[in-house]
């Protein structure tokens, strides 16, 4: 039921096949990688969401070999999720500089969820959006999550042991079906150390936020059109979201024009 005063959930489909769209594009160079069913995250000690031990996984400023999105570098984190058949087979999509090759402390990153929900199922459910955090799951891997941002630590241990972007994309779709098994096909979309890639998905991103009603100006009318309750963009913080969202728009409008002419 919905509750008064929360946003209506959009089906995101439409940002699915955007998502897809962009990951499939030869240049930005995305490796896929099957979804193995759970082997790398119990390599790396996952604790299941079953598990009776509460205790955080803290990894600390100088335990950390790589941080991830920390306040210096920009991250974008999204989950999109359909109940449509929209979504291609589950798996990791990785691109990018692996995270066992980065030589800085410091690092951008762009992580994208996608998932097949079965309908009825809510997807406004705070543990099915937190589960991309990955918080207290993996030994040595330490998130906290700021609206459509992550800042992850992860320690040194992990690193020498072998914890790359396919093992963060394979831990997190284990454990979405980990949470929720009755869950279809999850993806993930992992791409780290590339400050391009991460300016190329915020218009993607920004849309999710309009979507979800994270955006506080910009909504989603029935119609499918984004309408701004502000009249002046001059002095918005916004404004870079929408620029990005009208910069996406005009390329879509422009392709359709030229697939019609």
């Amino acid at each position: 039921m919905h509750k008064p005063g929360t946003p209506t959930l959009v089906d995101n489909a439409p940002l699915i096949s955007m998502l897809q769209e962009f990951i499939f594009a030869p240049e930005r160079r995305f490796t896929y990688h099957e979804y193995d069913h759970g082997a790398e995250a119990r390599r790396f000690g996952y604790r299941p969401f079953a598990s009776s031990d509460r205790n955080a996984f803290i990894v600390t400023a100088d335990e950390a070999a790589i941080e991830l999105g920390s306040p210096r570098h920009q991250s974008l984190a999204t989950l999109l999720w359909t109940a449509n058949d929209d979504l291609a087979a589950g798996g990791v999509w990785t691109s990018g500089t692996d995270l066992l090759d980065i030589r800085e402390p410091h690092a951008c990153l762009m992580l994208a969820v996608m998932a097949r929900i079965e309908p009825g199922f809510d997807a406004g459910d705070a543990r099915f959006r937190s589960i991309l955090n990955l918080s207290n799951r993996i030994p040595g891997y330490m998130a906290r999550s700021v609206p459509g941002k992550l800042w992850i630590r992860i320690s040194r241990d992990l690193i020498k042991r072998g914890f790359s972007s396919e093992s963060l994309g394979q831990c997190l779709v284990h454990s979405f079906h980990d949470a929720f098994p009755e869950i279809g096909p999850v993806a993930a979309a992992v791409a780290a150390g590339s400050a391009g890639l991460v300016r190329e998905f915020t218009p993607i991103h920004s849309l999710e936020r309009a979507y979800s009603g994270k955006n506080r100006k910009l909504s989603l009318e029935a119609s499918g059109a984004l309408e701004c309750a502000d009249l002046s963009c001059a002095s918005c913080d916004e404004k870079p979201s929408c620029d990005a969202i009208r910069e996406i728009v005009a390329i879509k409008k422009s392709k359709q024009g030229n697939e019609q002419a």
